[in-house]
C-alpha cells in the first residue's frame, strides 16, 4: 500500500514558482551580503539582491 507509493519517482514542473524563486534569491542575496564569492561578472552592482537575480538568469 503506502510503502510502494513512497518509492515512486516524483514528477514536478521544470519551472520555479514565485515562492521558490523568492526563497532562492533571498538566501543567495544573504550569502552575497555576508561576503560569499560572486559567480557572475559585476558591472558596478553593489545590491546583493540584484547580484543574486543576475546569477539566477
Amino acid at each position: 500500500g503506502e510503502r510502494q507509493q513512497a518509492n515512486q519517482k516524483r514528477i514536478t514542473t521544470p519551472y520555479m514558482t514565485k515562492y521558490e524563486r523568492a526563497r532562492v534569491l533571498g538566501t543567495r542575496a544573504l550569502q552575497i551580503a555576508m561576503c560569499a564569492p560572486v559567480m557572475v561578472e559585476l558591472e558596478g552592482e553593489t545590491d546583493p539582491l540584484l547580484i543574486a537575480m543576475k546569477e539566477l538568469k
